[in-house]
């Protein structure tokens, strides 16, 4: 509190003195003074009101300098960094910013502040996940700054570079530049300062092992970056390492290890008092409770992040404590406390123009009012999703075109039910199907990556973008064919309910056609939102133990009307009752699916068979047919991202090939394993093993 209060004190005072003595000149020295002290307050406060305050106040200074001084490096080289500072607030304003900078510096030839601009625009490029603007804009700047032999910089532009190639996942490159950056450090630093390079290194060489399973290797890495942190004396960082170290001890399932280094993490952030660590400490404690099952205990420390952020009138991390109570209320079904948090982080979200959090708050209240059958309330929440998606995809002319689309569909819809408030549940049914459709699009949207021509040559895998190109292309088509064909079928069976003089019979007849279609058309839309949601990593995972059987009965009873249609036996034979420890939606979409595909793919008067068995850690979930079986090759390609499975069903049932996907996608999330056998003619074979209970 005594150094915050100092902090606010020196504003107050830099605030009277700068406006107190207009005419006072303003000098290069003041404005590095000023900008030191921000990026230290930044680090110690994180970014809140007094932060933003701080920057306003450095913007005058600047102005006030340029209009009384001719250009220099040193200013061009503060303008760099202010620039990076606004950033996350102003995204627009300080790209605008660095490309103005950097054309002043290549038209003054001030190479130092050129490098360090362009190394400023590859980093806002990179935390605003544009990967390949920004590997552009550090493979050119790290040989800038070798060739200024800034060997800080080289160095920790080298970390950069494998930085992003990490998040690509294409870790032997990562490797590489870790490993250059290391062979810098040593030779031209000196012990201290090569330690604070190595820990760095280190770190990210832990986390290269982790993402490919090497946990041993991952954890050597990580103990020799703590090593090294306290070598270098960075104290500042030790949270950083603990928290790394106790990532590990979870995968390798030791929890009590795993807890003992998240409570040193917040030991030492409580030690050196830097809210935002220390926020983030407590944070990982909350997630790990939560993991565990423990969400009454993840509730004492998400408050404790609520209490600090509050009262240290931080709304960014404020937004977060209040969206992560509100999840855990959710999990707790505390409905009304899940409402407040959540709503209370939307609104605030929106007035600090946080778009990650708004975006989450508002997915999550739409799932609350969903659950709670009121669909009325979510709309407000669709319609900023759709704004969100709007602003990231930037006039879009596939989404400028399915709007109107949209927009015309609605004005039917209203239409009708004008004219035949009788049908209005049907209509009201159409409305949300079409507008969940919009999210559908525009999470896909979000997913694809734009290819844009290289003017140098860098290393880049296309492989991976053919991939991804596949599936994009592959669910649009979903879109375009399997779900805009049969909407358009319902809107003209319903305008015909409207136009025509039929009997009761022939009513009948039409509300079961409408109702079939829109019900194979809803179940398809949630299977891409759901297979959207894994592929961008937000799908909610949120393990416990649960009675397989349970989940099995209610499957059953969704299922045995369609194995009733095609007199399909159904045989229920579970050996051993299975207590599994996995997330309930993903189970549930894991059974339902095996089920429904094999009803699919066995014919009229055929048999499945479902067993379960205890194997060690495991219980095994079986599903048989005696159905058309696979081949080979159908077998080899079953879970491959960019092949799909769309052959049609023994009594032409149509498929869309994401049902298997999301069960292997699933399968994986919940730690399980997946085996199929299967030979042409002769049925097929599911084994699923999921995790017992804890």
């Amino acid at each position: 509190m005594y150094m915050r209060a100092r902090l606010i004190l020196f504003l107050g005072l830099f605030t009277i003195i700068s406006y107190g003595n207009i005419h006072a000149q303003v000098t290069i020295e003041q404005i590095d003074k000023i900008l030191a002290t921000t990026v230290d307050y930044y680090d110690t406060c994180g970014n809140d009101s007094v932060y933003y305050q701080k920057i306003d106040s450095l913007e005058n200074l600047l102005n006030e300098y340029i209009e009384n001084n001719p250009i220099s490096e040193r200013y061009l080289v503060a303008i760099g960094k202010y620039a990076k500072e606004i950033a996350p607030k102003d995204y627009s304003k300080a790209i605008r910013l660095l490309k103005e900078n950097i054309e002043q510096c290549e038209a003054h030839n001030y190479n130092h502040a050129l490098s360090l601009s362009m190394h400023s625009l590859g980093s806002i490029y990179a935390d605003n996940k544009e990967n390949h603007k920004a590997i552009e804009i550090f493979i050119q700047t790290v040989n800038m700054f070798k060739d200024l032999e800034d060997w800080p910089a080289y160095a920790y532009c080298l970390i950069d570079i494998g930085n992003i190639y990490l998040r690509g996942e294409f870790y032997d490159r990562s490797f590489d530049y870790y490993n250059q950056a290391l062979a810098v450090f040593k030779e031209h630093f000196n012990e201290k300062g090569y330690n604070a390079g190595a820990a760095v290194c280190y770190q990210n060489i832990g986390i290269v092992n982790e993402r490919i399973g090497e946990y041993e290797l991952a954890l050597e890495f990580y103990k020799k970056s703590l090593n090294s942190r306290i070598a270098s004396e960075q104290f500042n960082n030790l949270s950083y390492a603990y928290s790394y170290i106790a990532d590990v001890y979870y995968e390798l399932q030791l929890f009590d290890s795993t807890e003992y280094y998240l409570l040193k993490s917040v030991e030492v952030d409580k030690k050196i008092n830097i809210t935002d660590k220390l926020l983030d400490s407590y944070r990982r404690l909350g997630d790990f409770k939560q993991k565990q099952g423990y969400n009454e205990e993840s509730l004492i420390y998400y408050l404790e992040c609520y209490r600090i952020s509050k009262q240290a009138k931080n709304n960014f991390q404020l937004v977060i404590s209040e969206n992560n109570l509100g999840r855990v209320y959710f999990s707790l079904n505390k409905l009304d406390s899940a409402i407040l948090y959540l709503k209370s982080s939307y609104d605030k979200s929106i007035e600090i123009e946080f778009l990650e959090y708004t975006e989450s708050s508002a997915e999550y209240l739409i799932m609350l009012y969903e659950n709670m059958g009121d669909y009325e309330s979510a709309i407000p929440y669709y319609q900023k999703l759709l704004e969100i998606k709007d602003y990231k995809i930037q006039n879009s002319i596939v989404r400028t075109a399915l709007q109107f689309e949209i927009k015309e569909r609605k004005e039917e819809k209203q239409l009708f039910e004008n004219k035949n408030k009788r049908h209005k549940e049907v209509s009201s049914a159409m409305i949300a199907i079409i507008a969940l459709i919009v999210i559908v699009l525009i999470l896909l949207l979000l997913s694809r990556k734009k290819v844009k021509k290289q003017s140098i040559q860098i290393e880049k895998s296309l492989c991976d973008l053919q991939i991804a190109n596949t599936h994009l292309n592959r669910t649009y088509s979903i879109i375009a064919h399997d779900l805009k064909g049969p909407i358009g079928s319902s809107i003209e069976l319903i305008n015909n309910l409207n136009i025509k003089e039929i009997d009761s019979k022939e009513r009948e007849h039409y509300f079961s056609a409408i109702k079939n279609t829109l019900s194979n058309s809803y179940d398809l839309m949630i299977s891409l939102l759901a297979w959207s949601r894994v592929q961008e990593g937000k799908f909610p995972y949120t393990p416990s133990n649960i009675d397989l059987s349970q989940i099995l009965d209610n499957t059953l009873n969704l299922v045995s009307e369609i194995a009733k249609k095609k007199s399909i036996t159904i045989s229920n034979s579970l050996t051993d009752k299975c207590i599994i420890y996995a997330d309930i939606n993903m189970a549930t979409t894991i059974v339902n699916n095996l089920l429904i595909n094999a009803i699919k793919y066995t014919h009229n008067g055929g048999e499945i068979k479902l067993n379960t068995k205890i194997n060690n850690d495991y219980c095994s979930f079986t599903v048989e047919d005696d159905g058309v079986g696979m081949s080979s090759e159908q077998l080899n390609d079953l879970f491959k991202r960019d092949k799909y499975d769309i052959r049609r069903g023994t009594n032409d049932e149509k498929g869309s090939g994401l049902g298997l996907k999301l069960v292997y996608e699933f399968i994986k999330l919940n730690k399980g394993n997946i085996q199929v056998i299967s030979k042409e003619g002769n049925g097929s074979r599911f084994v699923v093993d999921f995790l017992t209970k804890k």
